[in-house]
């Protein structure tokens, strides 16, 4: 005998309130012994609150936000369809966005420090952008792969007046 049989109660929750990508569980458990007296009961909708950020990528080209949307679209029928050939679709394409993404990341780095080698002001505000990983370029995904390129440059920079503000 069910322990809610048991004490006359009835569940007013039925639907699985949570849910992920292989299982559905109810995991809210309401009881009454009066279900005449509830005028309404189920399961609320989350509402997500997501950040929006207002500041320009200049890496960000069309053709990676439009690699970017696609994935965005996978994930959603993902979840939707519960479907594991869609989730491994997404994984998929969202590993070739996060590469594409660092390495336009880093093109840009290399390009702007490249392009202001020859204005020392411009230049150490590039190379402390990679260096400190404030503003665009990070560390973790430029200094490993510009590291290489940048054998020239520094040793023009040893040879700099060092300023400090």
């Amino acid at each position: 005998m069910d322990i809610l049989e048991l004490f006359q109660m009835k569940q007013l929750i039925v639907d699985p309130t949570c849910t992920t990508g292989n299982t559905e569980s109810l995991i809210d458990i309401i009881a009454t012994n009066c279900p005449d007296k509830v005028k309404e009961s189920g399961v609320i909708e989350i509402v997500k609150t997501r950040k929006v950020r207002n500041t320009y990528a200049p890496w960000l080209t069309t053709d990676i936000r439009c690699e970017m949307n696609m994935q965005d679209y996978l994930k959603k029928k993902a979840v939707k369809n519960n479907s594991k050939s869609l989730h491994q679709a997404y994984t998929v394409k969202r590993n070739e966005v996060n590469k594409l993404i660092k390495s336009a990341k880093a093109q840009y780095c290399k390009d702007n420090i490249q392009l202001n080698k020859d204005y020392p002001k411009e230049m150490w505000k590039n190379i402390n952008q990679v260096i400190n990983g404030k503003g665009w370029c990070s560390k973790t995904t430029t200094i490993t792969t510009i590291k290489d390129d940048l054998g020239d440059i520094i040793q023009d920079v040893k040879g700099l007046p060092v300023f400090y503000p």
